[in-house]
């Protein structure tokens, strides 16, 4: 995927760690995931089992790749 290969053609470039590129592409995924789930739906937001499930998930992904964020380039 290009934009993929900019990135990590970017991240090269800026010193960035390939830990820290993945960690991008992952919580950005995973937010993809939140929006997907608060798209469905809307407007009332109320979400079932399942989907809080998948949501806490997704959050849970995103704190893990902020974390690694942190120490990667903190």
């Amino acid at each position: 995927n290009l934009t993929n290969t900019f990135f990590f053609f970017a991240a090269d470039i800026y010193g960035m760690s390939q830990r820290a590129a993945d960690a991008v592409f992952q919580g950005l995924f995973a937010l993809t995931d939140i929006r997907s789930i608060l798209r469905i739906t809307a407007p009332s937001h109320q979400l079932d089992d399942d989907q809080k499930k998948k949501a806490e998930k997704a959050l849970a992904s995103v704190e893990k790749q902020i974390a690694i964020l942190r120490e990667e380039l903190l």
